[in-house]
């Protein structure tokens, strides 16, 4: 089913190049909206703290759940796509790692660096994956998240229970991963998919309609939360961010690509997710658990900006 739509969605490689240019516009023209709602105060800001605890309760978890659900999990299909992504995340955290040691980053600082390399804003890596390939990218990108959503969040969990300088520990590090809402949908989704178990269509229908507001009020949530006054914040831990998720992870994530020989679809979605810039709940994270909220936010706005054009030049790599 998934070869079907993946034929079907085939975009010729002499059109490819404009065709990603194009598809990204919408998606920075709907972020570009949100961050305008917000500084005009056409929405209140005492508003966007609920609409966000909303999207992280309501809105995220659902479309978690269908995409993962419905992602085509046959391992010989995407085994190799899904290993790929795998080691493009285990190495963007080494190379954080490896920065802490050079630059002598301070445990929250690193915690925060490590956060931002190795998470990525799934619901612009789903908007850009249906606008480029339509409902092949949608799929391809489902199964991203069910490969790496579950494993980043629970090991930048962990790295901020024994680094991060919040208290409660391990407890509070056991509490936050049994309750993440991210985790919990990818988990349910995958508990479905795994088992064979059909899902009454009403359900489906329903979570279809909230997933489609989730990618749509997601991208405005993400331009929202862009603060210009963060544009003038410059730091070596800032930059090594910026570097390592924009340019280093889809560039390694080619090299695996090229080497386990996947697809152009297989390729482009794979480019999609490491590209894409990192996500806003590692905000929440580490102002909870005891990193520098203050840095991740400055790289969250700075990744935002800057993905606006790293992003068609990545892609075009894929051409």
């Amino acid at each position: 089913m998934l070869r079907t739509m993946i034929d079907g969605a085939r975009i010729r490689p002499q059109c490819r190049a404009m065709s990603v240019t194009a598809s990204v516009l919408p998606v920075a023209l709907v972020i570009l909206i949100g961050h305008l709602a917000r500084r005009s105060a056409l929405v209140p800001e005492n508003a966007w703290p609920g609409v966000e605890i909303f999207c992280y309760r309501i809105l995220y978890p659902a479309i978690m759940l269908i995409s993962v659900y419905r992602a085509d999990l046959n391992w010989t299909r995407v085994g190799p796509y899904g290993i790929s992504l795998l080691l493009m995340t285990a190495a963007g955290g080494v190379l954080a790692v490896i920065a802490r040691l050079i630059w002598r980053m301070p445990d929250p600082q690193f915690t925060t660096v490590f956060q931002a390399v190795t998470r990525w804003n799934s619901f612009i890596g789903l908007a850009l994956g249906a606008s480029i390939m339509g409902t092949a990218g949608n799929a391809l990108i489902s199964v991203g998240i069910a490969f790496l959503i579950p494993i980043i969040n629970v090991v930048n969990i962990l790295l901020m229970a024994i680094w991060g300088t919040g208290r409660g520990g391990i407890g509070r590090m056991l509490l936050a991963i049994a309750t993440n809402p991210l985790i919990l949908g990818c988990m349910g989704g995958l508990a479905l998919n795994l088992g064979g178990i059909r899902m009454p269509e009403p359900l489906a229908a329903t979570l279809d309609m909230i997933g489609t507001a989730a990618i749509s009020v997601s991208l405005l949530i993400v331009g929202a939360g862009v603060q210009v006054r963060r544009l003038w914040s410059i730091s070596v831990p800032l930059g090594m961010a910026v570097g390592l998720r924009l340019l280093a992870m889809p560039l390694i994530f080619l090299a695996l690509a090229q080497y386990f020989g996947l697809s152009p679809d297989l390729t482009m979605a794979g480019m999609i997710i490491a590209s894409v810039p990192t996500a806003a709940n590692g905000y929440l994270i580490a102002r909870q658990m005891g990193g520098d909220a203050e840095l991740f936010a400055d790289i969250l706005s700075w990744q935002t900006v800057l993905s606006v054009l790293s992003i068609p030049f990545v892609l075009s790599f894929v051409t």
